[in-house]
């Protein structure tokens, strides 16, 4: 059975697809840690993206802003954040709608761009009001601004997102590219409940089984070219990735001078990493780097998994394991908690469905009705997409094999030979 347990640092979520009426849950596995005993996977339905942590859940994006409620009552401590990239994408589609010429999209893209990467609340209130007296004859447009976006400015404006500890997560591309390895392990859309659970089951024991690698690569290497003295304490402590960054910011410490603006934090507070200021005063002590100095999302644990021993599934053990989960847990989760075991124990035993397998294709059924592919966003109908064209008259609509040109391309002695 798969667990949905606490999520501990951080998760993404995204969207909702519509598919036969019917929406499709996004199921994900984002980052697991051995050492919190912690199984990052989430789920998420109703149009918006969901980005956790119990102190930075994250993103949504979509017309509905039913997770953003969910989010908040699950987890009423967490940030939630919106996906820059969704906001910008609707955003210039609806530009489109009322700037008539390219030069004019093109100004407003750029204008809203700078907008939203106000680096302090004083200064976006000033950008946004340059900003509406700019486009007041767009006065479509700046209601659809006001209505829309700026209510929730502070889940997406730089302005708020750099106090929150989002671990660089501005977009949804990562929840989206799970969502399509999930919808690539489930092939259809018409799957009986059996099929569904089965494929979402090898599909998430499948990240489980990668991301235990990657971590145990983590964990067991360490990487050569970190030679100076700084490195000997994090070494194969703490994820590749997290020593990357760290690096990038120890070669721009080495470029600082006295001159150097005071440190904001920023890094720290959205990575979870020390920033060149931390590293140069470092540098000057000779002081190598501890693994405290990293967030605990960045730490790698290399002792190796402890698989539980037949004796551990007895009754007892595993009501004392419910009842310390329940004493640990937050007052929200203990009442969740409450009314699943209630569930369970009401709920009558489900079987699993007789599957009946027929000859050939069941009637009624092609493509258009067991496709996983998603309904298109009002941007992506908007920019509309590559569309083939004639290879002889460079005309939409037909292919050379009916190129109504065709018969004069001969005469005039084209080569025809793929016609």
């Amino acid at each position: 059975m798969l667990q949905f347990q606490q999520i501990q640092h951080a998760a993404l979520a995204c969207g909702r697809y519509d598919l036969d009426q019917y929406e499709f849950f996004c199921l994900f596995l984002l980052y697991e840690r051995r050492n919190a005993g912690r199984l990052y996977v989430g789920a998420a339905t109703s149009g918006a993206m969901f980005w956790g942590r119990p102190a930075s859940v994250g993103r949504s994006h979509g017309p509905r802003f039913a997770l953003m409620t969910a989010i908040s009552n699950v987890f009423p401590a967490a940030s939630n954040l919106l996906c820059t990239w969704h906001i910008n994408k609707m955003t210039f589609a609806k530009a489109k709608e009322y700037l008539a010429s390219a030069d004019d999209h093109r100004e407003f893209c750029k204008d809203w761009q700078n907008l939203i990467s106000s680096t302090d609340v004083t200064r976006f209130e000033e950008s946004w009001r340059i900003f509406e007296e700019k486009y007041q004859s767009a006065g479509e447009l700046l209601i659809y601004l006001r209505r829309t976006w700026m209510p929730y400015k502070d889940k997406f404006v730089l302005a708020w997102t750099k106090n929150v500890l989002h671990f660089g997560h501005l977009v949804t591309s990562r929840a989206e590219g799970a969502h399509g390895v999930l919808k690539s392990w489930l092939k259809v859309s018409t799957g009986n409940l059996n099929e569904v659970y089965a494929k979402l089951k090898l599909s998430v024991e499948n990240q489980v089984r990668s991301i235990r690698y990657q971590i145990r690569v983590d964990g067991n290497s360490k990487v050569v070219v970190l030679t100076h003295p700084i490195w000997s304490n994090v070494n194969g402590k703490i994820s590749h990735f997290a020593l990357k960054r760290i690096s990038e910011q120890l070669e721009k410490s080495k470029r600082m001078t006295s001159n150097e603006p005071a440190c904001t934090d920023f890094f720290w507070t959205t990575m979870g990493l020390p920033c060149a200021h931390k590293l140069k005063q470092l540098l000057d002590s000779n002081t190598p780097l501890v693994r405290e100095d990293v967030h605990p999302h960045w730490w790698v644990v290399k002792e190796p998994i402890q698989l539980p021993s037949s004796n551990q599934n007895s009754i007892s053990q595993i009501l004392s394991r419910m009842e310390a989960r329940l004493r640990d847990s937050l007052p929200h989760q203990r009442v969740l908690l409450l009314q699943k075991l209630d569930e369970v124990l009401e709920t009558d035993t489900v079987r699993d469905p007789e599957v009946v397998h027929t000859r050939g294709r069941p009637a009624g059924t092609n493509e258009s009705t067991t496709s996983t592919r998603r309904q298109p966003s009002n941007f992506e109908l908007t920019e509309g997409g590559n569309k083939r064209k004639c290879g002889i008259c460079k005309q939409e609509g037909h292919n050379r094999r009916r190129c109504p040109n065709g018969n004069e391309a001969i005469s005039s002695g084209q080569d025809m030979s793929a016609i």
